[in-house]
């Protein structure tokens, strides 16, 4: 049973189908990462204008 840092992190097995699980995995956590720290700055633009 692989976690999820393993399955983040660590190198892909040979073959085209895990590789691009892995390439898409990586992508997707990557941008929801960016999605969070954007949505969270953004908010807290508001708020300082706001006061």
């Amino acid at each position: 049973m692989n976690t999820l840092f393993e399955l983040i992190f660590a190198p892909p097995s040979i073959g085209d189908r895990t590789l691009l699980i892995h390439l898409v995995a990586k992508t997707l956590i990557a941008m929801a990462i960016l999605v969070v720290l954007w949505s969270t700055r953004t908010q807290a633009a508001v708020v300082y204008e706001a006061f």
